[in-house]
């Protein structure tokens, strides 16, 4: 069973918090991005958050929004 499919604008989520509180209410969500497009989109969230000017609690945050994505073994 192939489940439901969405198309999400992922780029309105705009700040650590948003993207905290997707993650919250998205626990059983599998989330894909076509693999041409991983750099590109990996590139356009780091840059989106400041991922370098950010502390090491909110990375987390974005990192655990990139993991899922991508199927990362965070292990």
């Amino acid at each position: 069973m192939r489940g439901m499919v969405i198309d999400m604008d992922e780029a309105k989520l705009q700040t650590v918090a948003q993207v905290k509180a997707f993650l919250e209410g998205t626990h059983d969500i599998a989330l894909k991005v076509p693999k041409v497009e991983h750099y590109g989109f990996i590139e356009r969230v780091l840059k989106r958050f400041g991922y370098t000017r950010l502390s090491q609690c909110d990375k987390g945050v974005v990192l655990r929004y990139l993991i899922p994505i991508f199927n990362i073994n965070s292990n």
